[in-house]
């Protein structure tokens, strides 16, 4: 088969834990954590929070190991074309790329636009408020504001890009430091 024939010239520079991490706690427990609570109590005010939340983390497991077996077993570097693509055919892998490509796009995009005005703006707000610190109020107000989370999420995409430009072991190394950070 044409895979194993062609070098694609790649290094594959994430190991098993790395991608089970990268995508558990990097990808899909972000989804369950923001997106899933927020488009289930949409539609299902009564929907037990805790059950939900639950069932986001153990698909988050799961989405985690499968991607970590996949870059455990396959001897070349690859993504979803290359896991896709060799047990499914190449139009399929270039489909499962595509879409993954623009879903990861739109999500970045949505996901950080909520988080500046779901999650930063209001926390600023309620720190300002338990600790009396009046200059946290117009902070918050300020990064809650469609035009302001807009230019925060550029630059916020800006930096990834950056980062993605220095290659695969300085984005580990960044990733490693935010999942700590995003922890605290």
């Amino acid at each position: 088969t044409p895979y194993f024939q062609r070098k694609s010239g790649l290094v594959r520079e994430l190991n098993f834990v790395d991608v089970f991490l990268l995508n558990t706690f990097g990808y899909a427990l972000g989804i369950a954590l923001t997106i899933n609570a927020s488009l289930i109590g949409g539609f299902a005010p009564s929907a037990n929070i805790y059950i939900v939340l639950s069932g986001g983390l153990v698909a988050a497991l799961f989405n985690g190991f499968t991607y970590g077996l996949f870059a455990a077993v396959m001897p070349k570097s690859g993504a979803d074309y290359v896991y896709v693509s060799r047990n499914l055919g190449q139009v399929y892998g270039f489909v499962a790329s595509f879409g993954f490509t623009v879903a990861q796009l739109y999500g970045f995009a949505l996901n950080s636009y909520w988080a500046f005005t779901q999650a930063i703006a209001p926390g600023l707000a309620t720190i300002g408020m338990v600790t009396g610190n009046s200059a946290l109020q117009p902070l918050s107000m300020r990064a809650g504001d469609e035009k302001t989370a807009l230019w925060l999420c550029i630059v916020l995409m800006s930096i990834i890009y950056c980062i993605s430009y220095f290659g695969t072991g300085f984005a580990r190394k960044v990733f490693i430091i935010a999942i700590f950070i995003a922890m605290v």
